[in-house]
């Protein structure tokens, strides 16, 4: 509600902060943690189209944020 968030982008944590109005997001990634992931780790893609998120829709069981320009999008659940 604060419009902040802990993001976990494989092995390290962003700290970012967001707006949402509507249908609409905007995802500022800020400091995050460094430690060496996996050479094949996606963390850094990972956060990069979290920045470049656009809108965004939830239902009772998932998040999609979809990426400007009609480039993907990203579909979360909780895990179990």
């Amino acid at each position: 509600d604060d419009g902040t968030a802990t993001i976990q982008a494989d092995c390290n944590q962003v700290q970012t902060t967001y707006t949402a109005n509507g249908g609409s997001i905007s995802i500022a990634p800020g400091a995050g943690t460094l430690i060496g992931c996996p050479e094949d780790t996606l963390d850094v893609e990972f956060v990069r189209d979290l920045e470049g998120a656009a809108t965004y829709a939830v239902d009772e069981t998932s998040l999609r944020i979809d990426i400007k320009f009609d480039t993907g999008s990203m579909h979360f659940a909780p895990a179990g």
